[in-house]
């Protein structure tokens, strides 16, 4: 009798731990997760890059016209060594995860929105939802505030749901 028990109580605990894992699984590639990681990477890549190749910013602007800038050297050295190092990791995985989101988009897990089928005056769903898009830019919709008078933001990846203006009829939210 204890030996049935024990193998019972074993089997809650596999099928516990197996519904944990599936969890963390659902949640690392949720696209908006897999969306927000491929920006970090890029970024990432974008940071190396500049290190290793060296690069100049403008700091400043003055009323004449003329650029305060600062130069940065390429990277030599060990630190350089670390830095191509660290860019082949970085770029290994930013393809995994974009060949991920292409999955995703491809099979409709993700909308896959861009500035291109997004327009003034179409109804997105944003986190539970509606709003009128005020202006596509390249990364972002602009969308009025909850808050306020103001605008808000959201990046393309965000958007579960998209109504074109045509379609939206004449109800207060244009969707349902």
């Amino acid at each position: 009798m204890d030996t049935a028990v024990t193998a019972a109580a074993q089997a809650e605990e596999t099928v516990r731990r197996a519904q944990v894992a599936a969890a963390g699984t659902d949640a690392r590639y949720h696209p908006v997760t897999v969306a927000n990681r491929i920006s970090t990477l890029t970024a990432d890549r974008n940071r190396i890059t500049r290190l290793l190749d060296g690069h100049t910013r403008t700091l400043a602007v003055t009323g004449d016209g003329t650029r305060q800038n600062e130069t940065t050297q390429s990277a030599t050295g060990p630190f350089r060594d670390r830095l191509t190092h660290r860019l082949a990791e970085v770029t290994d995985q930013l393809t995994y995860w974009e060949g991920i989101r292409d999955q995703q988009v491809s099979t409709g897990v993700a909308a896959g929105y861009s500035q291109a089928t997004i327009s003034p005056g179409d109804q997105v769903f944003i986190r539970g939802r509606w709003y009128p898009v005020i202006r596509a830019n390249k990364k972002t919709a602009t969308v009025p505030s909850t808050f306020g008078a103001s605008t808000d933001t959201a990046p393309y990846h965000e958007i579960t749901d998209h109504h074109p203006a045509e379609s939206t009829g004449d109800s207060e939210t244009g969707c349902s």
